[in-house]
């Protein structure tokens, strides 16, 4: 596989309506655990991009974020618009398996960051592209780059990296393709949204 793979069209997956997306909301720490990134880098997150929120109804109070105010290219949004998708996808042959969270968790973040890095590509279309692969997972390593991500998956090859955007493809851009499979737990079990805790699950079926 190539680095110029990385621009090819993404197949398209059903997306919420704008009526659906507007009544969503969802509260840091759901929306952390979609993402797989802490609480403090949401918070980070809707202040760069200027979320609106609203009161939160009942389970503690508090606020919860308008997915309508956020940015279309938010990796938030992104990243709730893909797993929306994924609760109404049917069940398909080999995928009876329940996602732990912990494997859920990884599969998200791997997806994000193999979105970003394309995104990098595409904001940079005079530039050689094994350039900015290059100068992407050099700022990674080193931190400066999506550090909440680095600290969950380590450093990542260019390799790694081509065969996850590779296997996104090949799924139709699901993140659950990237899940961590160790411990053998996708050989048995009733498909389900990733244990991403019953709030969190509840919030995605009723989108």
């Amino acid at each position: 596989m190539s680095s110029k793979d990385l621009q090819q069209p993404v197949k398209a997956r059903p997306e919420p309506t704008a009526n659906q997306m507007a009544l969503c909301a969802y509260s840091t720490r759901e929306l952390a655990q979609i993402r797989g990134v802490s609480d403090r880098a949401i918070r980070e997150q809707a202040k760069a991009e200027s979320w609106r929120s609203r009161p939160r109804k009942g389970r503690g109070g508090g606020h919860e974020w308008l997915v309508s105010s956020m940015p279309a290219n938010s990796s938030a949004r992104l990243a709730i618009t893909q797993a929306t998708a994924a609760a109404h996808v049917p069940t398909l042959p080999g995928e009876q398996a329940v996602i732990p969270d912990w494997a859920n968790s990884i599969g998200l973040a791997r997806y994000r960051l193999a979105h970003e890095l394309r995104q990098a590509v595409k904001r940079n279309p005079k530039k050689l592209k094994a350039d900015v692969l290059e100068g992407f997972l050099a700022a990674y390593h080193a931190g400066l780059l999506l550090p909440e991500l680095r600290e969950r998956l380590g450093d990542v090859s260019m390799q790694t990296l081509y065969r996850w955007d590779k296997q996104l493809r090949e799924a139709g851009d699901d993140y659950r393709a990237l899940a961590d499979r160790r411990g053998k737990w996708d050989k048995g079990g009733a498909q389900g949204l990733g244990q991403i805790g019953p709030d969190a699950e509840q919030t995605l079926l009723q989108c």
